[in-house]
């Protein structure tokens, strides 16, 4: 039976990490799922004959079906599932777009959950599913308030799965990264260039994720830093936590607008 890894927003971030470093794993093929076709093509050509891209918009329900269809007519077992992913800006919530919420619930929500249903179906003991979330899913964060609410649902999701699986012997794992330099991160500080703390570049999350994974950890956070923010917080209050992230969004969105 074919081996396969599957990653999704696999164009650039994170998942691009994750397609080429799953493509050094003992899979027969890699398929990277997204929109952008020619940045799949390109990152298949420089991964090598592993790496299989498939164009695909997940916030549409045709998606699905066709992954699905796909796995079944090649016959594969599910090694390694990346829901990779997402979309996300720092914005005042009375300021949003309501088709733009709807797409980020889809793709972060909608799409993690049944394509995380689709591949533990398909998967064998020794397998892998890894649910990238955020740290904004530990706690309210106003002004990434329908980014923080997805987060939140997939980081209770995925450590739910975690203990489901846990005895047949499919490893689930919640990836939790803090700030990360890549597109959305753009997207997020809306070009102004703010001076963030512990950011780490998407080498820095795979790599620590996949050694994770390997590990058996329910999450895997990749700074220290982040992990002793993460465990403090259980001793302090909401309002206080809230009000140290708002210094943060206060240089990330005219919160007065």
């Amino acid at each position: 039976m074919k081996k396969i890894a599957i990653v999704t927003g696999a164009s650039g971030g994170l998942g691009e990490e994750f397609v080429k470093a799953l493509a050094k794993e003992e899979v027969d093929e890699v398929w990277a799922i997204a929109r952008r076709k020619e940045k799949l093509e390109e990152i298949a050509a420089l991964c090598g004959d592993k790496v299989i891209s498939f164009p695909l918009d997940l916030t549409k329900d045709e998606s699905y079906e066709a992954i699905e269809k796909r796995i079944i007519e090649e016959e594969a077992s599910i090694k390694w599932m990346v829901n990779n992913a997402g979309m996300g800006r720092s914005l005042c919530f009375k300021n949003e777009n309501v088709d733009y919420m709807k797409k980020s619930i889809d793709l972060n929500v909608k799409a993690v959950t049944i394509l995380s249903f689709i591949a533990l179906n398909h998967m064998e003991k020794g397998s892998y599913l890894l649910n990238v979330g955020s740290q904004a899913g530990w706690q309210p964060v106003p002004y990434e308030t329908t980014y923080a609410a997805t987060k939140a649902y997939v980081n209770n999701f995925t450590m739910n799965l975690y203990y489901e699986y846990k005895s047949k012997g499919i490893h689930v794992m919640l990836v939790s990264p803090y700030w990360i330099e890549d597109d959305m991160l753009r997207e997020m500080d809306h070009g102004k260039d703010v001076k963030l703390n512990m950011v780490s570049t998407t080498n820095e999350v795979v790599v620590y994720a996949m050694k994770a994974a390997k590990k058996k950890k329910m999450v895997a956070m990749n700074k220290r830093g982040v992990r002793t923010m993460n465990f403090a917080q259980r001793f302090v209050t909401t309002n206080y936590a809230v009000g140290t992230w708002l210094k943060t969004a206060k240089k990330l969105v005219d919160i007065d607008n």
